[in-house]
Parts: structure tokens; C-alpha cells; sequence
């Protein structure tokens, strides 16, 4: 489910068969298949990203706050917060991991002083970076 897996933690996954559980069509299936596809190229960034760099909770939206308080576009390094969904933080060209980690912890400092709002990241730092963050 959404944030939750029977796996271990860091396992990586190289290969899946997948069974459906409701009769449907091909046909239905793969128009439903086009317009989450569409879907998705219309309102996510297509460059190179880790997804949504902040979780949502049940009151806000991470994206709208981040709008709100100004970090659609704003760029460190190669790493930017895209201008079509500011919760992607994307890699316009040879961005570091440093570069991402300190963009999204200035939005999280940032928005947490405007909004009084404490941004939860959906993204998971390691090594040397999550050494940092686990510092914070």
C-alpha cells in the first residue's frame, strides 16, 4: 500500500509479475493505461527526479505550501523545484545529492517559518547526506 511494503527496508526489487485481481478487457485496460499515462506527462516533470521531495498530510498539500511561499523554479546548483509540480525536485544537469539535500532542507526551514508548517521528507537521504540529516 501507499508507504507501506511487506519488503525489507532498502531492498531492491529487479523484477515483478503482477496479477489482476478484476476482470477487465484489454481494451479498457490500456485506455485506462493512456490517460494516467497522459495524466501523469501533463502534471509531473519529465526530467530526471527522486518524485515528490515532501509528504502530504491530511491538511495540506506539500506542493501548494511550497507555491505559497515561493519555490517553483528556485534552483541550487543543477538541482531545481520544478515549475510544473514544486513538490519535484528536478535535475536540469549534473545536480548532486548535496545539491538536492540543501534545496529541500532551505523549503522545509522556509516553510516552516511562513507557514508554521513542519514538511516531512518523502525522499530517503543516505550515506554521507543522511548522516547530515539525521543531524538536523
Amino acid at each position: 500500500s501507499y508507504r507501506n511494503s511487506s519488503f525489507p527496508r532498502y531492498s531492491i526489487i529487479t523484477d515483478a509479475k503482477f496479477y489482476c485481481s478484476t476482470l477487465s478487457n484489454k481494451v479498457q485496460i490500456k485506455k485506462k493505461k493512456f490517460f494516467i499515462t497522459l495524466q501523469r506527462k501533463i502534471s509531473q516533470p519529465q526530467l530526471p527526479s527522486a518524485g515528490c521531495v515532501f509528504k502530504n498530510s491530511t491538511t495540506f498539500f506539500a506542493s501548494k505550501l511550497l507555491d505559497l511561499a515561493g519555490f517553483k523554479g528556485l534552483r541550487y546548483g543543477d538541482a531545481a523545484f520544478s515549475k510544473i509540480h514544486s513538490n519535484f525536485i528536478v535535475n536540469i544537469g549534473s545536480a548532486t545529492a548535496d545539491h538536492v539535500f540543501t534545496l529541500a532542507s532551505y523549503a522545509k526551514q522556509m516553510v516552516y517559518k511562513k507557514f508554521n508548517v513542519k514538511l516531512e521528507f518523502e525522499i530517503k537521504f543516505i550515506g554521507k547526506i543522511h548522516n547530515i540529516y539525521n543531524n538536523e
